[in-house]
């Protein structure tokens, strides 16, 4: 058989017609697979993980700051211990040590009523340690951590075993600096201290 030529007319635009074709066919192949438009899952994912340590961060940051400013609303200074500023706050459950740039110790109005003065003194000096350690930067620094990885258990555990840890660090500082100190007379202090303290360093 010998080919025959097609008219120009017609080969021109039957080409043209066959590239187009061809090139719509491209771009869904190219688009999503099989042409069918699916969820973006892992856009999904790194939404809400952004969402959810935004809310995180943000929740604390409110919560501290609403508590500094109860506790100094009427929070009136009854001393100094270095550039730790004590003072004595109806708002305070406890002693109870805050403030990363000024540092405070609030001390609840019915201090002298619940502690001897040998308690009262171990459980300033626990609250103290709090701000020569520089806990307070630590826990700043430790709740970022726990924000950007709120969605994982083992931070959350990880957390409370480093708050421990802090505790357990200045316990030690105290005792070490009060050497021939009661522990029990400590140890008796630090239970009362703990029972009322809603926000400790």
């Amino acid at each position: 058989m010998v080919p025959t030529a097609l008219p120009q007319g017609l080969g021109q635009s039957l080409g043209q017609n066959l590239g187009q074709g061809a090139l719509v066919v491209f771009h869904q192949q190219a688009g999503t697979p099989g042409g069918d438009a699916g969820l973006p899952w892992v856009e999904m994912a790194i939404a809400l993980w952004m969402a959810g340590a935004i809310v995180f961060a943000g929740f604390q940051i409110a919560g501290y700051a609403r508590f500094r400013r109860r506790l100094l609303s009427d929070g009136e200074v009854i001393g100094r211990e270095g550039r730790v500023t004590i003072i004595e706050s109806a708002h305070a459950s406890g002693p109870l040590a805050f403030g990363l740039f000024r540092k405070y110790v609030a001390l609840p109005i019915d201090f002298a009523d619940h502690y001897d003065a040998e308690e009262r003194a171990f459980a300033l000096a626990h609250e103290c340690a709090h701000h020569d350690r520089g806990d307070l930067a630590a826990n700043m620094a430790a709740l970022a951590l726990l924000a950007l990885h709120w969605c994982n258990p083992l931070a959350w555990i990880a957390y409370r075993a480093f708050r421990a840890d802090q505790e357990l660090a200045c316990d030690a500082l105290v005792l070490a600096r009060h050497a021939g100190a009661n522990p029990a007379v400590y140890g008796r202090a630090i239970l009362k201290a703990a029972s009322g303290r809603h926000f400790a360093a």
